[in-house]
């Protein structure tokens, strides 16, 4: 005979669809009126949006390459399927140092043919206090890494200080096999979300419940190795492209959406995406266009933030694993309204003057 005992039920942990809807609902509670500005969504994301410029490149890498792997090892379409590499993931980003934008260059139409404005979102420092964000920014002196002309690197250090020792953190293996679909906010992706069972992953939704009921949460930054990278203060990145022939000049296209998974669902993708659509707006672009996994949370992002759908692909990527073939569906925006189809303001006012 079994005897059922109330007080030792364990209450099955929440996956990480469930904690991104709850988050999502609070992200959109945050964001709050329809007229807000790029800039007031960022500030209510509490984060900061920043160009990056070619020579911050090799440093930044790194720690977006880290976002990836964590995406990677949760099962996530990103950009590549098993087996890959840290410096598969670097490729993605040091590949742009012939055709990044420099902050310093003149905005002017047409912009640069085939040219990429690279943005990082950054914890503001409120968020993390003075001496922690001084500190983690710094981390690229306390890790050494070198970076050659094909993207390898190698990395030998202690972790930054200001962060949570890597020895104190499981971070999800690279090698982790997910169990259910789910999905999640990035450009071309989707999550699966692993077994609770996993130690590792376990690990990972504590921290995301962390860092939404902890304002000073800032966590580690390791890549797929386990070893620490700078900058652990990026939790989030986006590209603007530029076509690269003369007659697409008013034409873009937004690029590798990544938001860290352990900040999901407080605006980071958001603050992203309208400061992208303002900087195209300012080079003269007047229809930007996108790709995301069908169904996904980047789906829901776009639509919420009023691109219109252009259509469906079936089948035309794979997940990390390679057990089916996923839909994406492609999107584009006009940007040449006086105001956003979602109702968002430019800056400067609704009329996009300053």
């Amino acid at each position: 005979m079994s005897i059922s005992n109330p007080d030792l039920t364990v209450n099955p942990e929440p996956t990480l669809t469930q904690i991104f809807e709850t988050n999502l609902a609070g992200a959109d509670a945050r964001v709050g009126e329809r007229n807000a500005t790029s800039g007031q969504v960022a500030q209510r994301a509490r984060v900061v949006i920043e160009r990056v410029s070619r020579d911050e490149l090799p440093s930044i890498a790194p720690r977006l390459a880290a976002i990836v792997s964590s995406h990677m090892s949760l099962g996530m379409s990103t950009y590549f399927t098993h087996p890959y590499t840290v410096e598969s993931a670097l490729q993605l980003f040091t590949s742009l140092k012939d055709v990044i934008v420099d902050p310093e260059q003149e905005k002017k139409f047409p912009p640069p043919l085939g040219g990429v404005v690279l943005f990082v979102a950054k914890l503001v420092k409120t968020e993390m206090g003075e001496g922690v964000f001084a500190e983690s920014s710094s981390a690229s002196n306390t890790v050494s890494r070198s970076i050659d002309s094909s993207g390898s690197s190698s990395t030998t250090s202690s972790p930054p200080s200001g962060t949570i020792p890597p020895s104190t953190i499981t971070t999800p293996s690279s090698t982790s096999t997910p169990n259910s679909s789910s999905n999640s906010i990035q450009s071309s992706s989707s999550i699966t979300t692993p077994s609770s069972t996993s130690s590792s992953t376990s690990t990972l939704l504590n921290q995301i419940t962390q860092t939404n009921t902890d304002n000073d949460a800032l966590l580690p930054s390791l890549d797929m190795n386990g070893n620490p990278t700078p900058h652990p203060e990026i939790i989030g990145s986006v590209q603007l492209a530029f076509a690269s022939m003369p007659n697409g000049a008013f034409r873009s296209e937004v690029r590798k959406m990544l938001v860290d998974v352990r900040y999901g669902g407080r605006g980071v993708g958001k603050a992203l995406l309208g400061k992208l659509e303002d900087e195209a707006r300012e080079w003269g672009s007047t229809i930007c266009m996108l790709d995301t996994e069908q169904h996904s949370f980047g789906e829901r992002l776009y639509r919420s933030c009023g691109w219109t759908e252009l259509g469906v692909m079936p089948y035309y990527h794979w997940p990390p694993d390679k057990s089916e073939k996923r839909n994406t569906v492609f999107f584009y925006k006009h940007l040449d309204a006086k105001v956003r189809s979602n109702g968002f303001a430019r800056e400067g006012g609704e009329d996009g003057s300053h």
